[in-house]
């Protein structure tokens, strides 16, 4: 018999699986990696979302960059020096 906590364990497991399946398929998707730690918060786990929603801060300065915003060249420093730092 399956519990709520069970199912929401479940649930949570299976869309873990699947963003990582995204993530290995597009790396350099934003939103999947932001969307990542937004389940990996909900399942108690800080340390691993800290460091997928700066990942996703990395990309997406990446693709604005890519579009001629080089005024974003502060926020990707400001990531890449978190990610050095360990911070995340």
């Amino acid at each position: 018999h399956a519990t709520p906590g069970k199912l929401t364990r479940l649930y949570s497991d299976e869309a873990l699986q699947q963003f990582q399946m995204v993530i290995e398929f597009e790396p350099e998707h934003p939103a999947a990696h932001y969307r990542l730690s937004q389940l990996l918060l909900r399942m108690g786990r800080p340390a691993e979302a800290a460091e997928a929603v700066a990942v996703e801060a990395l990309f997406r300065a990446v693709d604005d960059l890519r579009k001629g915003e080089e005024s974003l060249i502060a926020q990707v420093q400001l990531s890449y020096q978190l990610v050095e730092r360990g911070s995340v």
